[in-house]
């Protein structure tokens, strides 16, 4: 018996190593791409080096202790805003993707330059 195989296109967009990966529908419906998965360098990583951890580990949290009162309130606010930095680009990278997936030309130098807006606007406020 022999293996479908399902046509792919990977997409590189240039800036902050984002890379796009579709995968073509066997019937064509109303996307382009049947679904896909993005992956980049926008999140903050967290001092043990694991992405996933979202800033929730035990060295992350050790490094957040303080005897100081007021200090160790300020470094839960900087993890806090770390998470909530990586949760707004887990949302902005979703939406290139779906746009992808929809066939819009996320290569294009105007949307290049609209996902460096998004990223400075976020990166502003957190």
């Amino acid at each position: 018996m022999e293996t479908e195989k399902m046509e792919t296109k990977k997409i590189n967009l240039g800036i902050h190593k984002i890379i796009i990966d579709l995968i073509l529908p066997l019937y064509k419906e109303n996307s382009m791409y049947s679904s896909g998965s993005i992956t980049s360098n926008l999140k903050r990583v967290c001092e043990c080096g694991d992405p996933s951890c979202e800033f929730n580990c035990e060295q992350a949290l050790e490094a957040a202790s303080d005897r100081n009162f007021e200090q160790q309130q300020l470094n839960n606010e900087v993890l806090a805003k770390n998470r909530r930095y990586n949760h707004v680009i887990d949302t902005l990278t979703d939406l290139i993707l779906a746009h992808a997936i929809e066939g819009i030309d996320v290569e294009s130098l105007a949307y290049l330059k609209g996902i460096e807006v998004a990223e400075q606007a976020i990166s502003g406020k957190f």
